[in-house]
């Protein structure tokens, strides 16, 4: 009985994001359109975030400064897709962005009302593959940092 339940607890872990991320409505700082199709890198780490959030603030420094973050991201094998899900369009305009990121503003808020998406805590991570499938999602910068590194295949010239 034991193995069954190791073998249970096993494919529900597997299975546990081997969904489709649900695609929403997303506007650019330029005020075009984005969409999760539009997604062109092996790897995507969806970030959602608060502008009024120290901690949402805090994760995405970490994020920024992370070298296998800034590797995957110059080696174009990831895109870091930053997603304010708010309606203070001004207030996330002022704020300087991040130059190697797709950041995107959610302002209608029509991502909380998609069940696939936690948002019991922000900031609130996915990492989807180039099908968008949901492969994770990580709990802190060191486990972002480990799921990447071990998902993408290794360059060439490693």
């Amino acid at each position: 009985m034991k193995p069954l339940i190791i073998f249970l607890a096993l494919l529900a872990t597997a299975t546990a994001f081997s969904r489709q991320a649900p695609d929403f409505g997303m506007e650019t700082r330029d005020g075009g359109t984005y969409s999760l199709d539009s997604l062109r890198t092996p790897l995507t780490l969806l970030y959602f975030t608060n502008i009024d959030c120290d901690i949402c603030e805090e994760a995405g420094d970490s994020i920024a400064s992370s070298p296998v973050v800034g590797r995957s991201i110059a080696d174009r094998r990831l895109t870091v897709l930053s997603v304010y899900v708010g309606d203070d369009r001004d207030g996330w305009l002022r704020r300087k962005p991040r130059r190697q990121w797709v950041e995107c503003i959610d302002s209608g808020m029509s991502v909380y009302g998609i069940a696939d998406y936690d948002f019991s805590y922000l900031p609130a991570f996915y990492l989807i593959d180039n099908h968008r499938n949901i492969m994770a999602s990580p709990q802190s910068v060191a486990e972002i940092e480990r799921t990447i590194s071990g998902t993408l295949p290794a360059r060439e010239d490693e």
